[in-house]
């Protein structure tokens, strides 16, 4: 496999290419990063992630990777993540998931959307979709 990057202000461009069936395959991904600020709607978050999307649309890119707990960014950084994360769980993540599955249909491209809280047998712990 050959793995090439290159960074940019808020994303880091990877391509792979590997042999396949003898045939050369590659995928150029778009890693984001990005300082997390916090009390974001949800309509706010999806702008976010769309104006990744769409950098990574005009840069070629198949796949691209969210960070790390970017969901992090619709909790009120003033009240502890725990006594917010019921909330998250219950009210906004079935269907935000879903809304980051569209976007990345209309796009036609892959999205990671980097970890979100999930319940797993009444405890929360972290989830990639």
């Amino acid at each position: 496999m050959i793995v090439s990057s290159a960074t940019s202000s808020s994303t880091t461009a990877m391509s792979a290419t590997t042999t396949s069936s003898g045939k050369w395959d590659t995928l150029n991904a778009a890693l984001v990063q990005y300082p997390l600020v916090g009390n974001l709607s949800v309509a706010q978050l999806t702008m976010k992630v769309r104006e990744y999307m769409v950098a990574g649309k005009r840069e070629d890119r198949q796949l691209v990777i969210l960070p790390e707990l970017f969901s992090l960014d619709l909790l009120d950084f003033s009240i502890p993540e725990t006594e917010q994360f019921d909330r998250v769980i219950d009210e906004i993540f079935p269907t935000f998931i879903d809304t980051l599955q569209s976007m990345a249909v209309e796009f036609n491209m892959y999205l990671l959307a980097g970890s979100v809280p999930a319940k797993v047998n009444g405890r929360v712990r972290n989830r990639s979709y």
